[in-house]
């Protein structure tokens, strides 16, 4: 792996620093934005995985998040790490050849990369993004500590997921390219103490009925929205993610 240098552009917020950064494996770019807080010197770091088709360098569901986490005086955390997956975004490489390998793939490299200089991780992940999290956490062992793993509107159970999408059209694409059986939520028994699971009880795209398996810690809102980024709803999610971080289990 190749580590290229880190553009650092000052933000208005004095606080935060803004960084680019490009991490080079096979023969592409994988590119994300870091935000950076100047006076902390913890040595954790929150990592963004979207969804399919998402894009966290971007998306309201973590500009939000990153902010509230690290201006938040109760949460020691470094930085947040909001990257595009290869073949959309920022990052290169070939959209349609996209699958749950080049995904975990992308997280690996992105995880070797953060831990040049950070030694414990905040995953958030939305949608399929739970998934890639997952299998990852199960294909790499404990080479790291896993501080909270953050999951919104989790994709876990794609053998029934499958089953709830069959009529919807939004479905199709994402079925033809990352089509899996495996119920990912059995993955994450280990860490289930250090879950945080919140899901909107009218979501359609990932209804709140495919996870058969509830978490420990878990908060459903009133809403249809699987992205989680109505305003009253984004404020709900982010406060309570940061009380959730600062709970010690």
């Amino acid at each position: 792996m190749i580590l290229l240098p880190i553009l650092r552009v000052p933000l208005k917020l004095l606080r935060l620093k803004l960084c680019y950064a490009n991490i080079f494996f096979r023969d592409i770019n994988l590119r994300g934005i870091v935000v950076e807080s100047i006076t902390s010197v913890s040595k954790t770091v929150v990592v963004c995985v979207a969804g399919f088709e998402g894009l966290s360098s971007t998306a309201p569901t973590f500009l939000n998040l990153t902010e509230e986490l690290l201006l938040s005086a109760a949460i020691p955390i470094a930085e947040v790490f909001r990257y595009d997956s290869t073949g959309i975004g920022l990052s290169d490489g070939k959209y349609y050849k996209m699958t749950i390998a080049t995904l975990v793939d992308d997280l690996t490299h992105a995880i070797d990369y953060l831990l040049n200089s950070y030694k414990k991780i905040i995953f958030v992940g939305h949608s399929l993004g739970s998934c890639i999290i997952s299998q990852f956490l199960n294909s790499t062992g404990n080479y790291f500590h896993i501080e909270k793993i953050i999951l919104l509107a989790p994709a876990l159970d794609q053998h029934d997921l499958h089953r709830y999408c069959k009529p919807i059209d939004v479905c199709k694409s994402y079925r033809a390219r990352l089509c899996s059986q495996e119920d990912f939520s059995f993955k994450l028994n280990d860490y289930e103490n250090h879950i945080l699971h919140m899901h909107g009880n009218q979501d359609f795209v990932v209804p709140i009925e495919s996870i058969k398996r509830p978490l420990k810690h878990t908060l459903i809102v009133n809403t249809n929205d699987h992205d989680l980024e109505e305003p009253d709803i984004l404020q709900e999610r982010t406060i309570k993610t940061v009380e959730f971080i600062c709970r010690n289990e």
